[in-house]
């Protein structure tokens, strides 16, 4: 099993914050979403980083595709 670090002193209860400084629900949801995908917590952080820097930069993709576009007027 996964060693968990020590929350810091003088938080209580869903608010205590491991060293990280990452609140102790969001360890506690991503280790569920993780266990429930059968993945470690690591890759499915890394799974959300990929996708979310993928939709990122089609964003980029599709600024850049509009302002290629020539405008047509008088519509």
């Amino acid at each position: 099993m996964t060693e968990i670090p020590e929350p810091i002193a003088g938080r209580a209860g869903d608010l205590r914050q491991f060293r990280t400084g990452v609140p102790l629900s969001y360890h506690t949801k991503l280790t569920e979403h993780a266990n429930r995908r059968g993945l470690s917590v690591f890759n499915l952080v890394k799974l959300i980083v990929m996708n979310w820097l993928e939709s990122e930069s089609e964003k980029e993709r599709q600024q850049q595709r509009d302002s290629q576009t020539p405008k047509t007027g008088g519509q």
